[in-house]
């Protein structure tokens, strides 16, 4: 979608020497030959012309210097304003995904705070740190050049000759609709007639149509092979067909018939489109008893996929009673992960019950403490999280849950006058799979944490972060052992 650099191999397998030939075979090599064939890298110009906004870096003598650039471009350790506003992201801190979740903006070129006034003359507008107070204010500022390609949850991208639609989700089902309003009108209603010649395709007459193409494919079941191209008549015939052989044919036009062009992707599938070329919409079939046959549609052979996929909460298999309460321990995770994010002290002390108590005796005021300190010397700190599995006791409307939860705080350091530099990436916790069993009691009609193990928070996981050579505090169990 951003152009790129073409390099011909006489030999197909010349490019790809890995063990599993399959994922050459059944993905790579056909995407390749479908972006050759269709001819979809766009030209220079035409990146040039849809990249109409640019994010120019601030000079910066020092990382610290450097995190002014951050807040526009970093989503992990950073506000990543851009990242939010051009393409979203689905929470503060998250890994950025490959495919945005909107394509509506293209992309944003990141330039250097020394390139000279002629590169950045061919952008309409130019952004420098510190001018968009929010992701809302960048969305806001590039709707204004930017012109959506399509409808619906799909990514979707116009970029010269080419159409991109592609599911956003990378690691969970979502069937994404979407609706491009005018695309190439695909041929229909073709023949074929197997005779002692060969297979004769014929296709009916259009106003808008320059030229054909035909694409053939044997066995049914692999991937179409353009066999014929630049064709004007509206009749071909295939004189190498195998009398004997199954043989499945379709044909494409040049053309400015025009359509709407409407549908869905799910997880893994993504369509790559010709602007000036009609996509393969339909299909016919000769063989050895069927000699003549008019195109049929081609349906979706993914449909099957689940509609959709939910990560959080997990609460699939529960029972009614019990969903509600894992909804309702769910929301408290939840606002335990927005008060991290903002460092709110107290909104994550209400979390624990003051009874609170971990495996090694320490209480809800450790708790405190240990929160304090990482909020005081870390940055944008996030929760990230995932519940594995639910514990409840018998008989209906408990007060007690247990939740196995995974869980990572992150946060960058901050200098401080014990030498240590900023922008440092720190996590806890430290020691094992990341997971802790919570139990969740009922406090007042509030779902409160009054045990975890591990424990959660473990202040020798923070404090293993800050200590240098001479101080040694190795991740592990937070026990005092005495003088």
């Amino acid at each position: 979608m951003t152009g790129g650099t073409v390099y011909a191999f006489d030999r197909a397998t010349d490019l790809w020497f890995g063990r599993e030939g399959r994922m050459w075979d059944q993905a790579i090599h056909p995407t390749l030959r479908d972006i050759l064939t269709l001819r979809l890298i766009p030209r220079k110009d035409f990146v040039a012309q849809k990249a109409r906004v640019a994010f120019q870096l601030a000079e910066a003598r020092t990382a610290q210097d450097f995190r002014f650039n951050l807040r526009d471009i970093d989503g992990v350790f950073g506000e990543g304003y851009m990242l939010h506003g051009a393409y979203g992201m689905l929470l503060p801190g998250q890994n950025p995904e490959l495919i945005p979740n909107s394509g509506r903006h293209y992309w944003t070129p990141i330039v250097s705070p020394h390139a000279p006034d002629g590169a950045l003359d061919r952008f309409q507008y130019v952004v420098r740190p510190g001018i968009m107070a929010s992701a809302r204010h960048w969305t806001e500022a590039l709707d204004r050049y930017h012109t959506p390609d399509g409808l619906g949850l799909a990514f979707i991208s116009r970029v010269g000759r080419s159409v991109f639609i592609l599911n956003t989700r990378e690691n969970l089902y979502q069937r994404q609709e979407f609706r491009i309003p005018a695309m190439p009108a695909p041929v229909r209603n073709f023949t074929a007639v197997r005779d002692a010649e060969g297979v004769t395709l014929s296709w009916p007459f259009r106003e808008g149509d320059v030229a054909y193409r035909v694409y053939k494919r044997s066995p049914s079941g692999q991937d179409f092979v353009m066999v014929a191209h630049d064709l004007t008549d509206r009749t071909w015939t295939d004189t190498e067909a195998d009398p004997d052989a199954t043989v499945t044919y379709s044909v494409t036009a040049l053309t400015s018939e025009e359509e709407a062009f409407e549908g869905s992707v799910n997880f893994g599938e993504y369509l790559a489109l010709s602007t000036v070329e009609s996509r393969i919409a339909e299909e016919v079939t000769v063989g050895r008893i069927i000699e003549s046959a008019r195109s049929r549609n081609i349906e979706n052979p993914m449909s099957a996929l689940p509609v959709s996929q939910s990560w959080w909460p997990n609460t699939d298999g529960l029972p009614e009673d019990q969903r509600l309460i894992a909804d309702s321990i769910a929301s408290r995770i939840e606002e335990w992960s927005h008060a991290v994010s903002v460092k709110d002290l107290e909104g994550v002390l209400d979390l624990y019950s003051d009874d609170y108590e971990d495996p090694q005796g320490w209480g809800s005021q450790y708790v405190r403490r240990a929160f304090q300190w990482f909020f005081e010397r870390y940055d944008h700190p996030r929760m990230h999280r995932q519940i594995r599995r639910w514990e409840f006791p018998d008989g209906s409307n408990p007060d007690r849950v247990n939740v196995l939860l995974y869980s990572q705080f992150t946060g960058v350091a901050l200098t401080d006058s014990s030498g240590r530099f900023a922008d440092i990436p720190v996590y806890f916790p430290r020691t094992g799979n990341g997971e802790s069993w919570l139990t969740f009691a009922r406090r007042n009609g509030v779902w409160r944490i009054v045990r975890t193990n591990p424990a959660l928070p473990n202040f020798g996981d923070i404090l293993s972060f800050s200590t240098g050579p001479h101080d040694p505090f190795a991740p592990g169990p937070d026990v005092y052992s005495g003088p």
